[in-house]
């Protein structure tokens, strides 16, 4: 979880100065836009080889959620 999250905090520029934890809700977080959205599916993409879609992200209410999400789709394939 811990990795996930500096994932996050390096590839979402917006997310770099908020201290995120697995509770953390971040669509939520006011710095959330499209962007931040683009960019933690590339990045996930990239680092898990998972294709997220925007509605799968969204359905996810946590940072702990998105994780175990991208880790049930990595399982999947």
């Amino acid at each position: 979880m811990e990795d996930f999250i500096k994932l996050l905090k390096s590839n979402v520029d917006t997310f770099g100065n908020i201290d995120l934890t697995p509770l953390t809700k971040f669509n939520k977080l006011e710095c959330w836009d499209s962007i931040a959205l683009l960019s933690i599916i590339i990045s996930i993409k990239s680092e898990y080889g998972v294709g997220l879609s925007n509605e799968d992200i969204l359905s996810c209410s946590s940072i702990e959620d998105l994780y175990n999400l991208t880790l049930r789709k990595k399982a999947e394939q």
